[in-house]
């Protein structure tokens, strides 16, 4: 005998069903106190450092000029220095 699968009120079929009692947006009066709310606000820092992060691990973009040094170097057996 198969026993059925219990669902979450909100799953349908394994979907996931919004609950249209629940607002889904904002009001202009909620956002505006969310604006200076203190776990927002150090959740804006902490992504903010998290993007500083980030980006300093990106290699800048070669240009086509220093790409095709590099090949040169490459192929002549000549050692490329990585630019810093």
């Amino acid at each position: 005998m198969l026993w059925p699968i219990y669902l979450h009120p909100l799953h349908l079929n394994g979907a996931l069903v919004h609950d249209t009692r629940r607002p889904r947006y904002l009001t202009d009066e909620q956002r505006a106190q969310l604006g200076d709310h203190p776990e927002l606000e150090e959740a804006r820092r902490s992504l903010d450092k998290i993007r500083a992060q980030y980006e300093k691990t990106q290699q800048p973009n070669l240009n086509e000029e220093q790409a095709f040094l590099d090949i040169e170097a490459q192929l002549s057996g000549t050692v490329v220095q990585p630019a810093l």
